[in-house]
């Protein structure tokens, strides 16, 4: 019968146990002196990525110092203008790592190991691992001080627990930190689709309510979904997404959802649980997610349904979660949310379909007209080259292929989960000032890392869309921007420069005081360098040297003698 085809998927609560391995929840020492206030918590929905830790606030302010949560030893040390910025790595005896990102600086032994493996490889750049002997620390030891470092966007610490063994992240919630939440999440709409039988979403046949808040409880706009009878073909189903948010304590910033389970009657159809994921599946939250609806509205919709591609382990089941309902049948269906601290939030609804004749079988994604998920693709003339590899695309993409004057591959408004391979030939095999550019979603141009092999220009690319040779003949730009190089200076302790490049991307950046190599960190937010001046320096005239290299090989310089 058709129900027992298209059946609801039922799998017990329990399972969500099975997610995660058990580890030790010890009483870690805070990372923080000050009251813990979360701006985000683990499993956000971010722009390509999984939030992998939580964000304490610092009270707008840098510089709060930051404590190891447990004995154990410093395992790495990275310091980039990208990403996490400043962040230290301590691995403990009961198999967990402790995370401490965005950092301003370091402390004392761990500082000065630092700056000497900067010196050492004259790279203010580094990335270091260390071995147990190396860099012990104490529970409650000072390690670092708090800042604004990488990727981040104001003050704050962003802080990570993971296991050591498997490199996953886990969430810290769990561990018993103390955070005040006696908050409700917060239920703002529902949204259903319709999709095919590997959880494929059919364009254009999607639909969404509200959720309306009534005293403590919530109700979905309509009291739920009514869908006529030729909705779905015999081989299409329906699939379910909740959009919410969750607040704690002292703050007013809007958090992600912890647990969702979407049930029908009392039978769980399809649920999640963000207790630990793995970094290497981070980037499918594109397909966990109404990807169209957070690039163009920003709402994060958490799917009750999966792609059967979908390797996530935040899901409580093997099964995609797919509703079949028969004409003129009715569903009593209901999401239930709940956050590490027991709040709950639930909104009840129904699913309907009218009565009517079904459509046969369809065939929406072909071949001819769509890339597939689990397929390869390669393609070659004698100028471009261009190939993906197998679950590069997370659901059938649209090919829009140009391989003629024009090179296009894929439809720049979808993402991708790994990078493309793209080669396009030199007119001139020893040139090295060309890069590859690519025109991805909304007209915006990605430089791509060249790289320069028997006359082609090569590069990967996590972007679909428009490939096109550019040629960067022109140095990055320097100049002084908190200081007057032709007056005296004594009273800086920090010289700052912005820096400029509109073309292949800064690759190299370098300071020299008098011939020699100095730490110079390079703020990508701002587009900016920090010199800070040797004690040794002051009152003295120098020659200061800087910099800037980009991946075309063009160097910018900025020399002059100073007096500080």
């Amino acid at each position: 019968m058709m129900n027992a085809l298209l059946s609801l998927c039922l799998f017990g609560l329990i399972q969500f146990q099975l997610v995660a391995q058990v580890l030790p929840k010890p009483s870690y020492h805070s990372p923080l002196a000050i009251p813990l206030r979360l701006s985000a918590n683990f499993g956000e929905i971010r722009p390509n990525h999984f939030h992998m830790g939580v964000d304490f606030k610092t009270n707008g302010i840098e510089g709060l110092s930051l404590f190891s949560i447990e004995d154990g030893y410093v395992s790495r040390i990275k310091t980039s203008p990208y990403g996490y910025g400043k962040v230290i790595y301590i691995n403990h005896p009961n198999g967990i790592t402790s995370v401490y990102a965005h950092c301003s600086s370091f402390e004392g032994k761990i500082d000065s190991l630092v700056r000497s493996v900067q010196f050492q490889q004259e790279s203010s750049e580094i990335d270091v691992y260390f071995t147990p002997e190396d860099l012990k620390v104490t529970k409650g030891q000072r390690i670092a001080r708090s800042g604004n470092t990488g990727s981040s966007t104001a003050p704050h610490l962003h802080f990570e627990l993971r296991d050591t063994k498997t490199e996953e992240a886990l969430n810290p919630l769990v561990f018993g930190f103390d955070i005040p939440d006696h908050k409700t999440p917060t239920l703002n709409s529902v949204k259903l689709y319709v999709v095919d039988e590997n959880g494929y979403t059919i364009p254009g046949k999607s639909y969404s309510l509200p959720i309306n808040q009534v005293g403590k409880s919530f109700v979905l706009s309509g009291g739920g979904f009514t869908l006529e009878a030729d909705c779905c073909a015999l081989n299409e189903f329906v699939g379910l997404a909740l959009n919410g948010i969750d607040t704690y304590d002292g703050a007013q910033n809007h958090c992600g959802l912890y647990e969702t389970t979407l049930l029908n009657a009392q039978n769980v159809v399809f649920g999640q649980q963000i207790d630990r994921i793995s970094f290497d599946d981070s980037r499918y939250v594109n397909s966990h997610t109404d990807y169209e609806e957070y690039k163009t509205h920003k709402y994060k919709y958490h799917k009750a349904f999966r792609t059967k591609h979908n390797p996530l382990t935040i899901y409580n089941g093997k099964d995609l979660g797919l509703l079949g309902i028969m004409p003129g049948d009715s569903l009593s269906l209901s999401f239930q949310v709940k956050d590490t601290k027991e709040n709950k939030a639930n909104v009840q609804f129904f699913l309907r379909r009218k009565k009517g004749e079904i459509p046969s079988k369809k065939q929406v994604f072909t071949s001819s007209d769509y890339f597939f998920p689990d397929s390869s693709y390669s393609f070659s003339t004698e100028l471009f080259h261009i190939s993906s590899e197998p679950f590069t695309f997370y659901i059938p993409t649209k090919k829009n292929l140009s391989l003629a004057r024009v090179y296009s591959f894929g439809d720049p408004q979808s993402p991708i989960q790994r990078p493309l391979s793209v080669k396009m030939k030199l007119n001139d095999p020893k040139s090295t000032n060309y890069y590859i550019q690519v025109t991805t979603r909304n007209g915006v141009k990605e430089a791509l890392k060249p790289t320069v092999i028997n006359g082609w220009i090569e590069s990967t690319s996590l972007y679909l869309g428009t490939f096109s040779l550019v040629q960067d003949t022109q140095a990055p730009r320097i100049t002084p921007l908190n200081f007057n190089p032709t007056q005296s200076n004594q009273s800086k302790k920090t010289l700052s420069f912005r820096i400029s490049e509109n073309g292949s991307g800064i690759k190299y950046y370098n300071a020299y005081v008098d011939g020699r190599w100095l730490p110079i960190e390079y703020e990508s937010k701002g587009d900016y360098l920090l010199l800070d001046i040797p004690s040794e320096c002051k009152g003295k005239r120098i020659n200061l040297r800087v910099e800037s290299t980009d991946y075309c090989s063009n160097i910018g310089v900025w020399e002059m003698i100073i007096e500080l």
